[in-house]
């Protein structure tokens, strides 16, 4: 298995995932979700695709890769 395999599957916590913050699958073993307990708002979701991709969350508003709110649920 590869590194991304185990992300993906939630075998491996990727870097800068907080330790406190859980993990699940996401529907229809799309990826793998990990989110902060005390806000569930605040996660990264592993999607698996030909190319995985990574969307995050804070407090349920989608960041682009600077860290901005995009304005996206």
């Amino acid at each position: 298995m590869s590194e991304i395999e185990d992300i993906l599957k939630g075998r491996l916590r990727p870097p800068n995932i907080p330790d406190e913050w859980l993990g699940e699958p996401l529907p229809n073993n799309q990826g793998w979700r990990w989110y902060n307990p005390e806000n569930r708002g605040d996660c990264v979701r592993i999607y698996a695709a030909d190319e995985p991709y990574v969307v995050v969350t804070r407090n349920g508003e989608v960041l682009d890769s600077n860290g901005n709110p995009t304005g996206e649920k």
